[in-house]
């Protein structure tokens, strides 16, 4: 991954804060909560150390979504090329309300760590306010690898006048704009007393449609463009079609909270842009152009041996004992492998005739005459130097 990580500066004691200046209300009580702050980010989709398989951005429905499943304990940012899309990342939070507050309320967002050398620009909305802040340089690398009591915490502290929000659904999303990644500790919104939640209306959220242009995917046995949908439900689950294109239509089952769906499109000869549609029923709920570019075929061919060290990864015995079983092994795959494809029968090369050596003093009758055979039929490759040279005195001559 790009740099994500290393850095020298110490951890230090104590919570950087961001803070605007809080009028809300001394009776203010805590509405609803994202993680718990405690420093914790194995209770977190992903956490405490998944960031590689980080897919989509968190989207969570309070009152139904689960942290540990709808919202990665990693945000990154545009910095995360090498392991995350390379953009930025927007999560999102929803939650209803039976009425608009009379007085301010607070949003608070706590952060385990931030990158070491390039922390992120965060944009903070809450409905039709935004703020941005800068977040300061994080303890290193052992925070994202799985240890965020390592971290250097740091702490958002927004003040949301009243007006800001209203009756039935409303939203807060946090956008890395800048730079790489943050560490979640927690979400938590304070309210004044008194203001209660509500259920949101069943919906589905369309956050973004993609295909990938280098690489083709395995589809039932031909290669194809993958084309990846990042789905949000809210309410029970729905069942809803993808097409892509002329092609049929496919069935996707949405579950409640966030998922990443995956379709297939036929590969193209030249760049084709093509429209992805998803629906529920006869309600179209997003439509995207995407490009379909033309990927380069490559055929692949992959030496099968052993390296010869004698002695280095163990004693000379065992490796002479592990180089013969490899040639027994070998002979074996090359038998179960017989009917497979011409490009799928196993094959084996020798590095050294030292190996045949150590394979040949032990092996049986039917053993050498296999091996004698493979020779023949080309299923096993010899080379004509003994012995590798491993050491530096001695040159090649």
């Amino acid at each position: 991954m790009k740099k994500l990580l290393s850095s020298t500066h110490p951890v230090v004691v104590g919570v950087l804060v961001a803070a605007a200046a809080a009028t809300t209300s001394p009776a203010a009580t805590l509405l609803w909560s994202i993680g718990n702050k405690d420093t914790n980010t194995a209770e977190f989709a992903l956490g405490p150390r998944g960031y590689q398989d980080y897919r989509q951005p968190g989207v969570y429905i309070v009152g139904q979504s689960d942290p540990k499943k709808d919202w990665p304990y990693v945000q990154p940012g545009a910095g995360d090329a090498s392991w995350a899309p390379g953009t930025p990342q927007t999560f999102e939070a929803f939650f209803g309300l039976e009425a608009a507050p009379a007085e301010a309320c607070r949003l608070e967002l706590d952060f385990a760590d931030t990158h070491s050398t390039n922390p992120p620009k965060l944009r903070v909305e809450v409905n039709d306010l935004a703020r941005e802040y800068q977040t300061p340089r994080g303890a290193g690398d052992a925070s994202v690898f799985g240890e965020p009591s390592k971290g250097r915490p740091y702490v958002v502290s927004l003040e949301v006048p009243a007006g800001t929000l209203k009756a039935g659904e409303n939203r807060v999303a946090i956008t890395t704009l800048t730079g790489s990644w943050v560490l979640w500790d927690a979400v938590q919104f304070e309210a004044p007393a008194g203001t209660r939640l509500a259920t949101l209306p069943d919906r589905t959220l369309v956050t973004r449609i993609a295909a990938s242009r280098s690489t083709l995917a395995l589809h039932d046995g031909k290669p194809a463009h993958l084309v990846t949908l990042n789905i949000s439900r809210i309410g029970q689950p729905v069942e809803a079609t993808v097409r892509v294109g002329s092609q049929e239509p496919e069935k996707v089952n949405l579950r409640q909270g966030s998922q990443s769906v995956e379709v297939f499109a036929a590969p193209v000869t030249a760049k084709e842009t093509v429209p992805v549609t998803v629906a529920i029923g006869a309600d179209v709920l997003a439509k995207k152009e995407v490009d379909l570019e033309p990927v380069r075929p490559w055929i692949v061919y992959i030496l099968m041996h052993s390296h010869v060290d004698i002695g280095y990864t163990d004693i000379q015995p065992h490796i002479a004992a592990k180089q013969a079983h490899n040639v027994a092994r070998a002979l074996e795959l090359i038998q179960e492998t017989k009917d497979y494809p011409p490009e799928a029968k196993f094959k084996w090369n020798l590095e050294v005739q030292w190996t045949y050596d150590q394979f040949w003093a032990g092996a049986s009758e039917e053993q050498k005459r296999q091996f004698e055979q493979a020779v023949r039929d080309g299923y096993i490759g010899l080379d004509a130097m003994y012995g590798n040279l491993l050491t530096g005195i001695s040159r090649g001559e």
